[in-house]
């Protein structure tokens, strides 16, 4: 192996979502220490392209993704191109066994995976991600669900885990510096945010309705929902439907996410329990702010079974609506919180650790990671 590694990073799309965010992460975090490429199968929105191409070389197999025939031999010509010592692919599918396979053939035997999202609860979706996980394991790619949570519903399947599969966690870089006082953030009305794809997944409807009750006692309370996707309209008529829809802001995607967290006093993740992780939260707890979270096994995990956040019961729009006035009328609670999120963070979510598990489940020696940070 070469004194610097040299590892291809696989991801599906461009898009800003949550997967793609760690893995630009990561990306930037060895920029200096490990040549690196990339290979994306679509371009889809192509919002995080630019950063891509400014940290490592990027191909773009296909904008539509129309075979996997091109993702197979796109792969193979940059892992022969680079020379390469791994793969890390950020996603988990069919698609990834066809990046395992090009690997492969082209001589890379460590290679592994991110799984972003728990099993579907069908019957039949279980079984094709179990035939999946099967594939996995004869073409020797490991697996690294993005939880705890979602490694145990993979192991859950019955069919046989990859030897050397474990989870990976996401990371973020928390500074030393200090996130804005929670008397302090920009604004004097009480701002409650939350950032996520408007889709199925998650569960804007019950922090909209939990707003609506909230907004009722305090006139001059706010709403942001950050992000976008096929539920927006539905959602926006729910807002109107509520009388909530002039307090209540959906800003779309947007490029300056941590300075929208500086201006909130609480963040709230309503979600359900197909939540793999919510990288969200932990941005929103490295920016030092008090969480309310739905009763998903990934919010458990994340918040540290409630030691970081106040947790709601999924659905429970009362319960969503008393957390967040308490946050709003117990200032030593909200600052309580905060600081708990920040030091959880710090502890068990920095980049450093996000970086030195891939390295691990990768095989890459002692010699190798002390090259890195």
């Amino acid at each position: 192996m070469a004194e610097r590694p040299r590892i291809l990073h696989v991801i599906f799309s461009l898009d800003a979502a949550g997967t793609e965010v760690a893995a630009l992460r990561l990306l930037r975090f060895w920029q200096n220490d490990v040549d690196q490429s990339v290979v994306s199968f679509t371009r889809a929105s192509g919002a995080l392209e630019r950063d891509f191409r400014h940290v490592a070389p990027l191909t773009v197999v296909s904008d539509r993704a129309e075979t996997r025939l091109e993702l197979f031999h796109a792969v193979r010509r940059e892992c022969a191109r680079m020379d390469a010592d791994a793969i890390i692919i950020h996603s988990f599918g069919v698609h990834h066994l066809v990046v395992a396979a090009a690997g492969r053939s082209a001589g890379v035997t460590a290679i592994a995976c991110s799984a972003g999202n728990p099993p579907p609860r069908s019957r039949s979706g279980r079984k094709a991600w179990s035939r999946v996980v099967t594939g996995s394991r004869l073409l020797g790619c490991r697996i690294a669900g993005c939880s705890l949570t979602v490694q145990r519903q993979l192991e859950d399947l019955g069919a046989r885990m990859p030897k050397g599969s474990f989870a990976i966690p996401h990371g973020i870089d928390v500074s030393s510096e200090s996130a804005p006082s929670l008397l302090n953030r920009g604004t004097a009305r009480f701002v409650i945010g939350m950032v996520a794809r408007l889709d199925p997944i998650k569960d804007h409807a019950t922090l909209l309705k939990a707003f609506a009750i909230v907004a009722q006692d305090d006139p001059e309370a706010e709403l942001r929902i950050i992000g976008d996707g096929p539920l927006r309209p539905q959602l926006e008529d729910l807002a109107r439907h509520l009388d909530i829809d002039e307090r209540t802001k959906f800003l779309g995607r947007r490029n300056d996410v941590d300075d929208q967290l500086d201006e909130m006093n609480v963040f709230a993740f309503s979600t359900t329990e197909d939540e793999g992780f919510g990288i969200v939260m932990i941005e929103a707890m490295a920016a030092a702010l008090p969480i309310v979270a739905s009763d998903a096994a990934a919010c458990r995990e994340v918040l540290g079974e409630g030691e970081a956040g106040l947790i709601v019961s999924q659905g429970d729009i009362d319960g969503f609506a008393r957390a967040l006035k308490r946050i709003a009328n117990e200032p030593a609670t909200a600052a309580r919180l905060a600081d708990a999120a920040r030091n959880r963070v710090r502890r068990e979510y920095s980049t450093e650790k996000f970086a030195s598990r891939w390295l691990s489940i990768l095989g890459l020696n002692g010699e190798i990671r002390d090259l890195i940070r």
